[in-house]
């Protein structure tokens, strides 16, 4: 049986989508552990699993700067069940400066679901983003200001205090597949050893799946209830 019009017209579609994801994953190395340096060069990205990281950008300058472009970049994956967890971990001594004039280091990135992924399953979208400081010493007065954007518009910026709670959560509106990242991070002369953003992804079932499904279970009951009848 020779296919339709219909039937080329969106292999071909899909076909090119896939190509233009692949192309974009085939020219962005796996992310794995780097420099902060490295995250900065112009051009940089990596790819992990179906998220690509591009993007990086600050605004620190001088002493500040110089320490956070040596501090270690993490990237790890952790999939529970059908949830992918995608964290990038910033660690490094962010407490150099002396009062009193405490450091304060940024960084802006990008993350966006491959658009190869997009093509193969169109309801992927992040859910939740989570994070904070890690290993906060009592004393100082470090914070860290979370700022999330997505393609739904912008997200509320929350901060999460060196002293008391040392971590956010902050729910994402789905669809979202671009989150763009933005983390402030304030010593305050408090022992901070680092930073962390986590971000979940999970597949959302379209509504006309669910009504499709929902039409079929019903005319299942009904065909079993006709049967037992006719028993």
């Amino acid at each position: 049986m020779r296919p339709t019009f219909k039937q080329l017209a969106i292999g071909t579609l899909a076909g090119t989508a896939l190509l233009a994801g692949s192309a974009g994953m085939a020219n962005a190395a796996a992310c794995g552990t780097s420099s902060v340096a490295d995250l900065l060069t112009s051009g940089f990205s990596c790819t992990q699993q179906d998220k690509i990281w591009s993007n990086f950008t600050t605004s620190t300058t001088g002493d500040a700067l110089t320490t956070l472009q040596s501090a270690t970049a993490l990237f790890s994956l952790v999939i529970l069940g059908t949830v992918e967890q995608h964290t990038l971990t910033i660690q490094g001594a962010f407490s150099t400066n002396p009062p009193p004039q405490p450091a304060t280091y940024d960084v802006a990135y990008t993350i966006t679901i491959d658009p190869a992924a997009l093509a193969l399953n169109p309801n992927l979208s992040f859910f939740q983003a989570t994070g904070g400081i890690l290993t906060p010493a009592a004393g100082g007065t470090g914070s860290l200001t979370k700022t999330f954007v997505g393609n739904g518009g912008a997200i509320d910026g929350l901060t999460a205090l060196a002293v008391g709670p040392a971590s956010v959560n902050v729910p994402v509106p789905v669809p979202t597949t671009v989150i763009n990242v933005e983390d402030v991070l304030f010593t305050g002369n408090s022992n901070v050893t680092g930073f962390a953003n986590t971000f979940s992804e999970i597949t959302v079932p379209e509504p006309t799946t669910m009504m499709v499904l929902g039409v079929g279970l019903a005319g299942l009951g009904i065909a079993r209830r006709r049967a037992n009848r006719k028993l």
